[in-house]
């Protein structure tokens, strides 16, 4: 018998041995990882997965990536119209538009850029800016760097069922709306005039 366990214990102690091993190695490997590091996982959206909500569908939230970004995907068909709006301005958030379809005609300071498919154009935080569709359909991503403004979209669309015709009424509860994310009307920003006769819309439905 104390040959048999001595023989025993011979091969299963290297074999513990090497098992408690490569557990070690795969844990060690596992906390190295990004994954663990950041917390973060591999995020995929099918076309027409995102969430829902004012102005767009939602590919990317606050949630999805600890705050890096946000970005919603929006689709216009036809030109709506309404006048533009003054523009807005960011004071938390860079923001970014790549347009996919169509043509935007944007006001960025004092710059305006037409822009088409396969165009990007950027607007640094505490600079005015507003955009245009001239050319239906369009299709284009918006990102917000970091994330955190994406509930201002939502109370917003509330906002306008409540005032369809968008009054005095509802500048004024707007203006409360971006102020609770850092953002304002840039009611003292020359926007350059668009052409006449487009129908035109601004940026983020913040007139």
């Amino acid at each position: 018998m104390n040959r048999i366990a001595a023989a025993y214990a011979a091969v299963a102690t290297p074999l513990v041995a090497l098992v408690v091993w490569i557990a070690v190695q795969h844990h060690a490997r596992a906390e190295n990882s990004p994954t663990a590091a950041t917390g973060q996982r591999t995020y995929v959206v099918p076309p027409g997965a995102g969430r829902r909500f004012n102005p767009g569908e939602w590919k990317f939230l606050k949630e999805h990536g600890n705050g890096a970004y946000s970005m919603v995907e929006i689709t216009a068909k036809e030109l709506p119209k309404l006048p533009p709006g003054p523009g807005h301005i960011h004071t938390r958030e860079d923001e970014s538009w790549y347009v996919i379809e169509g043509e935007l005609l944007f006001d960025v300071g004092d710059e305006q850029h037409r822009a088409g498919p396969g165009t990007l154009v950027y607007a640094p935080r505490d600079v005015p800016h507003g955009y245009q569709v001239t050319r239906v359909p369009a299709r284009w991503l918006i990102i917000f760097t970091p994330a955190g403004i994406e509930p201002l979209f939502a109370e917003v669309g509330e906002l306008r069922k409540r005032f369809p015709n968008q009054d005095g009424a509802y500048r004024e509860e707007l203006a409360k709306i971006q102020a609770k994310y850092g953002a304002r009307p840039a009611t003292d920003w020359n926007r350059r005039s668009p052409c006449p006769g487009w129908a035109v819309r601004d940026v983020a439905v913040l007139r």
